[in-house]
């Protein structure tokens, strides 16, 4: 059976937080790596400084990918 792996981003002002799950049709749904980091650049759902938001979320992905082994290529925000 296919696994499908998915990772999701959830961009805050206090936190950038990134999960990773697989899935199949016969199993349930399995998280393989949930990762939260500071958010920095960020005000009120604002962009205040552009390269620290960026370094923000590539610090939490990078997390995520170590935990799971992988790259990800792709997320749902």
């Amino acid at each position: 059976m296919r696994q499908r792996i998915v990772a999701g981003i959830d961009i805050g002002s206090a936190a950038i937080r990134v999960v990773v799950v697989s899935h199949n049709k016969n199993e349930q749904t399995k998280i393989l790596a949930a990762v939260s980091e500071e958010s920095r650049g960020l005000r009120h759902g604002y962009v205040i400084n552009f390269d620290e938001a960026v370094e923000s979320i590539r610090s939490a992905i990078d997390a995520a990918e170590k935990k799971v082994k992988m790259r990800i290529d792709r997320a749902f925000l």
